[in-house]
């Protein structure tokens, strides 16, 4: 009978659990293409693009907020947000905390959490006045073959 020393088993079972432990190939890729989304999101506010914005949404997502769930179909979402966006003009938009994104085990969903402070004026008919507040949300995507898509998302925002 051979004898198999203890060091050669014990190295198996460590590399099967940092195997285990690792993130799954693409891990780094689909974290940077979530940031980069975010990323386009933040631009699209000193744009003022809408569309911009709204580049993670195939149809349509989930909106949670003031109390509600609504689905906004894509072409309602850009109306609402380039309204927005005709209204307001942002000089600042910092992160708070930097953003989390966080992948499921399988790769399929990952969801964001950002936190910022936001300065700018908002503008109307009587003029502008300044504006400040915090917004902090939970986005939620889910990966096709064409890409990251938003599904839900999920905010608050504290004068």
């Amino acid at each position: 009978m051979t004898r198999i020393p203890l060091a050669v088993p014990l190295a198996a079972v460590g590399w099967a659990l940092l195997a285990a432990c690792a993130d799954p190939a693409g891990t780094d890729a689909d974290r940077d293409a979530i940031l980069s989304l975010y990323e386009a999101q933040r631009e699209a506010h000193f744009q003022g693009d809408a569309r911009l914005f709204l580049s993670a949404v195939d149809t349509g997502y989930l909106a949670i907020g003031g109390g509600a769930v609504r689905y906004r179909a894509r072409d309602e979402a850009i109306r609402q947000v380039d309204g927005y966006f005709q209204r307001v003009e942002i000089e600042e938009l910092r992160d708070v905390t930097p953003p989390r994104v966080t992948l499921s085990p399988d790769g399929r969903f990952a969801w964001l959490i950002g936190e910022v402070e936001v300065r700018g004026s908002r503008h109307d008919s009587a003029g502008s006045e300044p504006m400040a507040f915090r917004s902090a949300w939970l986005d939620v995507y889910e990966k096709d073959s064409s890409g990251w898509h938003l599904r839900a998302r999920a905010n608050t925002q504290d004068p």
